[in-house]
């Protein structure tokens, strides 16, 4: 099997991620389940666009009205991180919680007092993947 890196620098099968009918399939449900997301962590439309790698605005708005048909390599990959942080949260606090998390301060030296949502924003899928394993060794923890 033949390995590309997608445009994250993460490496993708030609079977996988690189296949439009694929990214059609996922993108077909991880696009409402981002905007479920996004309301329920308290996003702004700038933050989530942000968290899906910049896109514009507009863009996040047109989706909430009319899902997009492809998400792209990049954009799945976001959302993979951002629905697996979700479901870390959900799995270590309660739902309320798990949903406030994320915009609070957090004194963690991963965070540095910043949320989890800004410290995501400003480091991009990179910091996506350490919020992800530290939640990850929070749930294995318990």
């Amino acid at each position: 099997m033949t390995v590309q890196t997608g445009s994250s620098g993460i490496a993708t099968s030609k079977l996988g991620l690189t296949d439009a009918l694929t990214r059609q399939k996922l993108t077909s449900a991880a696009s409402p389940a981002l905007i479920r997301l996004a309301h329920e962590w308290g996003l702004t439309d700038a933050q989530l666009a942000d968290l899906l790698g910049g896109i514009s605005v507009s863009t996040v708005r047109r989706w909430k009205r009319t899902p997009p048909e492809d998400l792209g390599f990049d954009g799945l990959t976001r959302a993979s991180y951002l629905l697996g942080i979700y479901q870390a949260l959900h799995v270590i606090l309660d739902d309320v919680n798990a949903d406030a998390w994320v915009r609070m301060p957090n004194d963690s030296p991963l965070f540095n007092g910043q949320s989890p949502v800004d410290v995501m924003t400003q480091g991009g899928i990179l910091a996506m993947d350490r919020v992800r394993l530290h939640l990850d060794a929070v749930r294995g923890g318990r």
